[in-house]
């Protein structure tokens, strides 16, 4: 039996159809759910100050440990070197 043949024997809805009809669902319950949990207070809600949103050293020095700019500047160093490699490389085979 087909789905053509599915829906014409009075099947309620293809499995198509009934997938999108449970992930609008969830969807929809998930969206509920996250104004339910949603903050109070408006400050931390959206409504702050223009003031509110520079950060501070405290800001930076959480945001950047050393351990994760170490390893950012290993890989920059990595893409700098592999480049220099590349460079020197066609140089030498064009000279």
């Amino acid at each position: 039996m087909t789905d053509h043949e599915a829906i014409d024997a009075g099947a309620s809805a293809p499995p198509i159809e009934a997938d999108a009809d449970a992930l609008e669902r969830a969807e929809s319950d998930a969206a509920a759910e996250a104004a339910a949990v949603a903050p109070a207070d408006p400050a931390t809600a959206g409504g702050a100050d223009e003031i509110d949103d520079v950060l501070t050293s405290n800001d930076y020095t959480v945001a950047f440990s050393p351990g994760q700019v170490a390893v950012g500047l290993a890989i920059v160093a990595g893409l700098v070197a592999f480049a220099v490699r590349r460079r020197r490389r066609a140089r030498r085979e064009d000279g």
